[in-house]
């Protein structure tokens, strides 16, 4: 037999598919069997029966009037779209049709398990046939088909006409396509055991290729260099878990006109060259989806003819910059800035539980940073995996992403979850803020997405211990909060964009997370103790804003100015000009340090006090940490001066090892990224 056919399990059994045929060279490439009776046939067919007595469907039974007659074995028989055979084995079946009344062949063949073998006579068929979508579908045990050469002129249509022949072999496809065909959107999907395919195709009028050659995984290579694409539309999912593609060339395609080219190469798992023609920018941007999966392809290894460059992003930042709080908001600037300095693409995630409608007000981060930020789609949970084709490497952090609190209603989301496993994917100075409390079974999941890491790195003591003794992360490390690794000119970039004109007084600004009456008060003292003005400003939410006035219980007695819808950039100017801070805010303290200004800070027990102590202790510094709200009132002299020799040396040193970590791990991980 010929070696094409070795394939199957024994000679013996070819032997008795063909039914003990002769074969000889023919001019495709490859040998057909040709059978010994004569030749005015339609077409031959061989099925397989397992059973005494079995009735086979033999075709659709809308072409059984169109059956003149039946030869089945070497004999006979009367006309019929099925019939009973009484004993099993292999049965050549020839049609002899009417086919000058057959215009379409469409579902001719559909979901007939027992045919394995398909051959037309050579110029047998009606040359005004317009389709044959479908013929062959989920035909599941067909191994060969042959259309012997045989020119269709009228044919428009040849979609999923071997949509899930999933044991199909071979496929001589000799006919030329005319320039009548307009679709063949899966016409090869799921042709599982296809190994090579030889194709003469007419395709300069052919719109849809949708799915040409979805879930062929044995597919080595195929030569598509013959193509004309110059009114090609579609080629979404063209060739979709082609798992065994290892190289691929289109540079010769016309895309001029395609709209839709998502997952054209999904989960081509061993891909790693692909050569694309010329693509216009919005194609350019959505090449991420195109390649979705393709884990062993490289970027430097994607080959575009277009002028302009291919940009994707390196980095996704995974974090609550979006959160309505002024320290998560330039915690994740600084993150995004410093990143952006190492020359790095970013791509900030947007919030999952953002409502798809939503107003923003001047002093909402959408309106405040994200204009300086490159943001996704708002991804909801199903559709976050997209995300994998955004981007190369996934960050995560800073603040208390990890608080379970906080955390929970995202489910897995700041936990990278959703990530692929061939993703790389780090930490930087994320936060559990707290002692980890969540069920058993969140900390087993928990656990093994963060074992999933490529580098963990926490901000604090407290979060250190979790993670090693919780979550048996031995190589984490403590590092500084981003804040403080951003130039002092990016925050003073946004502070002189405030809409302040003339500068108050000498002030102490007090920033405040959770007011209280015995802190209005103490302002109050303050204030007329010190002969001073206090500068208050409150956290973000608005909602909030005047119920955490009325906390405060300000008698007016003081000299105090109470601000309202700060914004970003005016929380930036009041820092940068005041003559000393109180706060309980833990990011209120750092930007203190950043401006080097005389600060009292107050531990904030309720929204994680340990970072307190983590932050100050290693800068010489817990001396201007309390417990108490006298702090305020008791020691004034800490609001006159500062000597920020000792702690910035200290300083230096932390940021340094921070810098180097995240840099290094970041040129690590990045060096050999995969798509």
């Amino acid at each position: 037999m010929p070696n094409k056919f070795n394939n199957y399990k024994n000679e013996e059994e070819n032997c008795l598919i063909f039914n003990d045929c002769k074969c000889l060279e023919c001019n495709i490439g490859f040998k057909l069997i040709k059978s010994k009776c004569i030749y005015n046939y339609t077409f031959r067919a061989i099925y397989q029966t397992n059973f005494t007595n079995e009735n086979v469907i033999l075709i659709n039974q809308l072409y059984e009037k169109f059956i003149v007659e039946l030869n089945v074995d070497n004999e006979f028989k009367t006309p019929s779209f099925h019939f009973l055979f009484p004993k099993p084995g292999y049965h050549e079946i020839k049609f002899y049709l009417n086919t000058d009344l057959i215009y379409s062949s469409e579902n001719m063949f559909f979901n007939i398990s027992n045919l394995i073998f398909f051959e037309q006579n050579q110029g047998k068929m009606n040359k005004k046939l317009k389709s044959m979508k479908g013929m062959f579908k989920k035909c599941e045990h067909l191994k060969v088909v042959n259309f012997n050469h045989y020119i269709y002129n009228n044919i428009m249509d040849f979609s999923y006409m071997f949509d899930n022949c999933k044991s199909l072999m071979l496929l001589s496809l000799p006919f030329q396509f005319s320039n009548k065909v307009e679709n063949v959107r899966f016409m090869f999907a799921n042709c599982s055991s296809l190994k090579s395919l030889e194709l003469s195709f007419n395709t300069e009028n052919i719109k849809d290729m949708r799915g040409l050659f979805y879930g062929c995984s044995s597919l080595t290579s195929i030569d598509l260099s013959n193509f004309k694409t110059d009114n090609l539309i579609n080629v979404r999912f063209m060739f979709a878990k082609c798992s065994s593609l290892k190289i691929i060339n289109i540079e010769s395609f016309n895309m001029n006109k395609i709209k839709d080219m998502n997952y054209m190469f999904y989960n081509c798992t061993n891909l790693y060259l692909a050569k694309l023609p010329n693509l216009n920018e919005k194609q350019i941007a959505n090449i991420n989806m195109v390649f979705r999966g393709c884990y062993q392809l490289s970027f430097s290894n994607i080959k575009i003819k277009s002028k302009k460059l291919l940009k994707l992003n390196d980095i996704c930042i995974v974090g609550a910059w979006y959160g309505r709080n002024y320290g998560s908001m330039l915690t994740y600037y600084a993150l995004h800035e410093v990143i952006k300095r190492m020359e790095y693409s970013i791509l900030m995630v947007n919030d999952p539980l953002e409502p798809k409608y939503i107003i923003y007000n001047k002093i909402h981060p959408k309106s405040m940073v994200s204009y300086l930020y490159n943001v996704t789609q708002n991804h909801k949970g199903d559709n976050l995996s997209e995300l994998n084709n955004k981007c190369k490497c996934f960050v995560t952090g800073s603040d208390q992403l990890w608080n379970i609190y906080l955390s929970r209603p995202l489910k897995q989301f700041y936990f990278l979850g959703f990530v692929d496993d061939k993703r790389k994917k780090i930490s930087y100075a994320t936060s559990f803020g707290i002692e980890y409390s969540g069920t058993e079974e969140e900390k087993n999941i928990t656990k093994y997405n963060l074992q999933r890491f490529d580098g963990i790195s926490v901000r604090d003591e407290l979060s250190l211990n979790v993670a090693k003794d919780t979550f048996n992360i031995k190589d984490a490390v403590q590092v500084c909060d981003p804040a403080f690794l951003c130039d002092i000119s990016a925050y003073l970039y946004l502070a002189n964009k405030s809409n302040i004109i003339n500068k108050p007084d000498e002030y102490i600004l007090a920033y405040i997370l959770d007011p209280s009456i015995e802190i209005g008060n103490r302002l109050e003292k303050l204030s007329i103790d010190k002969k001073i003005k206090v500068i208050i400003i409150l956290d973000y939410p608005p909602e909030n804003w005047r119920k955490n006035e009325k906390k405060l219980s300000l008698t007016r007695n003081g000299n105090l100015e109470l601000k309202e819808t700060v914004t970003i950039n005016e929380w930036l100017w009041y820092f940068n000009n005041s003559k000393a801070i109180f706060t309980d805010s833990f990011h209120g303290t750092i930007f203190s340090i950043i401006f080097k200004k005389p600060f009292i800070s107050l531990k904030n027990v309720r929204r994680g006090g340990e970072r307190f102590p983590s932050l100050l202790k290693p800068l010489k510094l817990m001396y201007r940490l309390f417990e108490t709200y006298d702090c305020i009132n008791n020691n004034y002299e800490l609001y006159d001066k500062i000597d920020y020799s000792i702690p910035l040396q200290h300083l230096s040193k932390i940021k340094k090892y921070s810098y180097n970590w995240l840099k290094n791990k970041l040129n690590t991980l990045l060096t050999h990224h995969k798509l």
